[in-house]
């Protein structure tokens, strides 16, 4: 059953980068402690940090929407 069946937003396209392909950093590519999904949202927050902002600023709304997973799952995949 895809998100449109559920009755679900259509996906949410993360704001303009310039993408070139997933990259995934060594300490969260090795990280023994998470799951494959876990280190792919790290990843995510990864790219979308931004210098001039001093962060990411993705909603967990924002991410559970980009991986098809509920807010919780976010929030439980990030530290508190």
């Amino acid at each position: 059953m895809t998100n449109k069946d559920k009755g679900a937003e259509p996906p949410y396209f993360p704001p303009p980068r310039d993408f070139k392909g997933i990259w995934i950093p060594r300490e969260i590519w090795l990280h023994p402690e998470l799951l494959p999904l876990e280190k792919m949202v790290w990843a995510e927050i990864h790219s979308l940090y931004d210098r001039t902002r001093g962060g990411c600023y993705a909603s967990n709304q924002y991410l559970s929407n980009f991986f098809g997973v509920g807010e919780t799952y976010i929030a439980n995949s990030l530290p508190s």
